[in-house]
């Protein structure tokens, strides 16, 4: 027997070849369970869009699912039924490796190498399959989708072929595919006679499986049967792929959650696009038993994947949020993924060829894609939000109850006194900084933070120690601060004229609280009814002060309303918002909003210049807003001519100031 064939294939020969082995493979094929599957899949996807419009868009929205993805799902399901039931592999046997034209063929101790219109490949004898003489052919059979058929004329007589499919035959019998080590068993004929021992392989463990995940991460190759998982450790796994997601949101969210089973669908979405992806992913390799393998593995790859980046993403958020970080974590484990399974495929064929591109083409269609391009709920330990409204309506009944008090309401007079009492004049030959801080909304604690904080920023930065009056809406305030208000404002900036040095002292004026669309700063601290204030009043109140070197900073959605009425030559006004944008960060449990953040505790801890501290925080702002999809809320700046000279003498002044 020769090691080398020199052979040509007819376009005949190679038709024959294709026709034989599409029969083959349509009948060895089981597609009638994967059809139902896909067709109660369909089903199930079509129900869900029916119930979307009979329920006006109710029915999804909870689980924060797009219409389109379920449509998606659908069209995906029945394309792939109608394949799989219509045409079986056909399609793909008809596009093989194998071509008409001149061919080589060697046989070697380790395998075959072929040399044909598509260029070299060699196989070894445990990726053969099978062997066979039919129409004037030998057809050697790679895979469940592949055949090299080799014309009889290849071959000087009829001993010289079968001496060759013989040694095949005795090679491919000699190295079987790698399988789990297992027992023994003999098969026994219903006659009783022993037949041929078949290797039984044991289930995979616990243990091998988590090892199989790991290297499947780590993109090294597995064994496709270290992944002949059965159904119950297959669904096993598909629930660990829960854990990480449910454990992260546990240790974020703690005892103020619960199990909000209304998000299963949002939570279990990625089960479907991967099985839809091993489908196509096992069909491109030729494999269509590799499904369940490639499934497992895809799962166990995708339970480590996020069980690595929720805790690299704890690790990192410690030291403080990243817009760019965000959007990273966001991406970057679904496209490990896609990679994952792609090496995890091509591992399971001995010659990939060029299947290689339409694999990594459907592995990210079909996995990075979906899987990224939809922002869902992945925990069903969700924040429970009824519980924080049953607080909020507590804390806005105890708000009216304290600030209803006789005691609170009538020692407010003598709270803003004291509080103004404080004040230190100004030093003469020194440029002081008197700060106004006021938190106009009294229901979230953000704003109350914001202003204690900033005033303890001041104090440590710009020297304002005894030139700082807090107005506080709060209820755990009433009897510390003053309540901010239209009135104590005014009057607030009537002292701070008299004590101030007008020609060389500045005064910020910081006001926090929610904004409305027609320019309102918002002041509310229930039952009392507050005057809310507007660009115009405050400017009729910073004008009646005769305060003449103004910094006014105003946190607030629409704020940028406020620029235009305050300008002036002796003031630099900024807005954390343009007057039509929202800003964002307003939450209960936040220390700062978006733009306090950036603005107070970020940049004017790096300067001390208010103009550039502004330039630093509004690309960063937009950053953050742009990765938690908002709106740029656009903060807006106005810098008077007369008040450039004065910031910059303060600024030179801070700086050559021994630090304390």
């Amino acid at each position: 027997m020769r090691d080398l064939y020199s052979y040509s294939l007819s376009p005949e020969q190679f038709a024959a070849a294709v026709k034989r082995h599409s029969r083959r493979v349509v009948g060895r094929m089981h597609t009638a369970g994967l059809v139902q599957v896909l067709n109660g899949i369909a089903v199930g996807a079509l129900a869900a869009l029916a119930g979307e419009a009979l329920t006006d868009g109710q029915l999804l929205a909870p689980a924060g699912i797009p219409v389109w993805a379920i449509a998606a799902v659908a069209v995906a399901c029945i394309a792939l039924s109608l394949f799989a039931r219509h045409h079986g592999l056909y399609l793909l046997v008809r596009r093989g490796t194998f071509m008409p034209g001149e061919w080589k063929l060697g046989v070697d101790e380790d395998g075959l190498w072929t040399q044909g219109p598509h260029g070299e490949a060699f196989a070894r004898w445990s990726g053969w399959r099978h062997v066979e003489e039919r129409d004037g052919l030998v057809l050697l059979y790679n895979d469940d989708v592949h055949v090299l058929p080799v014309p009889f004329e290849s071959f000087e007589n009829a001993e010289e072929r079968h001496a060759f499919v013989d040694h095949v035959k005795a090679q491919i019998a000699a190295h079987p595919e790698t399988r789990t080590p297992g027992r023994v068993v003999k098969a026994v004929s219903q006659a009783g006679a022993a037949e041929e021992a078949l290797p039984v392989a044991f289930a995979p463990t616990f243990t091998s499986l988590v090892q199989a995940g790991a290297r499947i991460v780590a993109m090294r190759p597995v064994v496709q049967s270290q992944l002949a998982v059965t159904w119950v450790q297959l669904v096993g796994i598909m629930f660990a792929t829960l854990l990480p997601p449910i454990a992260f949101a546990a240790a974020s969210i703690g005892e103020q959650g619960y199990f909000a089973w209304q998000l299963l669908p949002a939570v279990v979405f990625h089960v479907p696009v991967i099985f839809v992806a091993a489908i196509m992913v096992a069909h491109f390799i030729g494999r269509s038993q590799s499904v369940v393998p490639i499934l497992a593995g895809a799962l166990l790859a995708w339970a480590v994947i996020d069980l690595i980046s929720l805790a690299a993403w704890l690790a990192v958020m410690q030291r403080g949020y990243d817009a760019t970080v965000s959007m990273a974590f966001f991406y970057v484990p679904v496209v490990w993924l896609a990679f994952a399974v792609m090496r995890l495929a091509l591992s399971f064929t001995p010659s990939p060829g060029p299947r290689l591109g339409w694999v990594f083409v459907t592995c990210l269609l079909f996995l990075a894609l979906p899987l990224g391009a939809i922002h869902r709920e992945r925990s069903l330990w969700s924040f429970d939000y009824s519980r924080q409204v049953d607080e909020m309506r507590q804390e806005v009944r105890t708000t009216a109850s304290a600030a209803a008090s006789e005691e609170a309401f009538y020692r407010q007079a003598e709270i803003l006194e004291r509080e103004l009492s404080a004040l230190q004049p100004g030093r003469k030959g020194v440029v002081d900084v008197f700060l106004v801080g006021m938190a106009g909304y009294g229901r979230q604690d953000v704003f109350m933070r914001e202003v204690n904080s900033v005033a303890k920023l001041f104090r440590e930065r710009f020297d304002a120690d005894g030139h700082i009056v807090k107005l506080v809406n709060n209820p755990r305030t009433l009897r510390q601060h003053p309540v901010a208000s239209a009135t104590s404002l005014e009057a607030t900036l009537k002292r701070v004229a008299k004590v101030m040095d007008g020609d060389e002292d500045v005064l910020v004026l910081f006001l926090t609280s929610h904004g409305s669309q027609d320019h309102q700063f918002t002041v509310e601290m229930r039952p009392l009814e507050l005057r809310q204030i507007t660009p115009a009043m405050l400017r009729q109140m910073l004008d009646a002060s005769g305060i003449r070197n103004r910094v006014v900073i105003v946190s607030a959605c629409y704020s940028g309303g406020f620029v235009r009425n305050l300008a002036g030559e002796g003031t630099l006004v900024i807005s954390a918002a343009a007057p039509d944008r929202n800003s964002f960060g307003c939450t209960n449990e936040a220390e700062w909003t978006y733009f306090g953040k950036a603005y107070f505790d970020e940049a004017l801890r790096s300067t001390r210049s208010f103009t550039h501290a502004f330039e630093i925080a509004r690309p960063v702002i937009e950053q953050r807003e742009r990765a938690e999809k908002f709106d740029p809320s656009q903060p807006q700046i106005s810098l008077g001519s007369g008040i450039r000279e004065k910031l910059e003498q303060l600024e030179r002044q801070l700086e050559a100031a021994p630090a304390s």
